[in-house]
């Protein structure tokens, strides 16, 4: 073999994350697609990295294809009952039966439970339909930001994932004003890393964050301490 599983799990899910919206959702995926890939081209196989990573990663978006479908299917479905649910309330409301006589008062309760039912079944629906396509809006503004943070000069796919995962992003974020603040902050944690190594996953780097993560800890401990004696 030519490269390690290690090697080859970190060039796929960097070519992989360009494709899904959160990586790390798919890395139990990722690893077991490996794990059945390397096991059919055995230990003594001559197969490129590159090859290796493309018939993966043709593998994956396979899966994604079949994901998405079904997917698409259910919120298909859901349409499908909200309009359904919503002509059997315009029905029940027509057909509501007036009130003449005493008589008639449960027949009307009966219609009346029937169409509070049906209305609550109707919200809830119409809320779960809210809710996915919110999740779709926030998924695509997160897929937007990563590649605006990119198109700044931010390469790393791994720092800027890692970032985002945190990211508290929601319909009305604006992605231009998102991107200048994560490049700010790449820049100012970067900064005092020589030219030559300006990549968040270099050693300089994560000594330098070490450093950073350090004196926010120090300054903590010591605002901590000067309110315990103010007490």
């Amino acid at each position: 073999m030519k490269f390690t599983k290690d090697e080859a799990l970190e060039k796929i899910k960097a070519n992989f994350s360009k494709k899904v919206e959160k990586i790390d959702k798919w890395e139990r995926t990722i690893k077991e697609t490996v794990d059945t890939l390397l096991e059919l081209v055995g230990e003594d196989s001559e197969i490129e990295l590159d090859t290796f990573a493309e018939k993966v990663e043709k593998q994956l978006m396979t899966q994604k294809g079949h994901i998405d479908k079904e997917a698409s299917a259910v919120a298909s479905d859901l349409q499908n009952q909200i309009d359904e649910l919503k002509k059997q309330v315009d029905k029940k409301g027509e057909k509501k039966p007036k009130k003449k006589d005493k008589g008639n008062d449960d027949d009307d309760d009966e219609t009346n439970d029937e169409l509070t039912e049906l209305k609550k079944r109707l919200k809830r629906l119409e809320d779960e339909q809210k809710e996915e396509k919110t999740k779709k809006t926030i998924s695509r503004k997160v897929e937007e930001l990563a590649a605006a943070i990119k198109k700044k000069g931010v390469k790393n796919d791994k720092w800027i994932n890692s970032m985002l995962a945190k990211a508290k992003i929601d319909e009305d974020t604006d992605i231009e004003k998102e991107a200048d603040s994560y490049l700010e902050m790449y820049n100012e944690f970067f900064s005092e890393i020589p030219d030559d190594d300006t990549t968040p996953n270099s050693t300089t780097a994560s000594s330098h964050l070490e450093k950073i993560k350090a004196t926010i800890k120090a300054a903590g401990e010591s605002l901590a301490a000067e309110r315990g004696e103010s007490n």
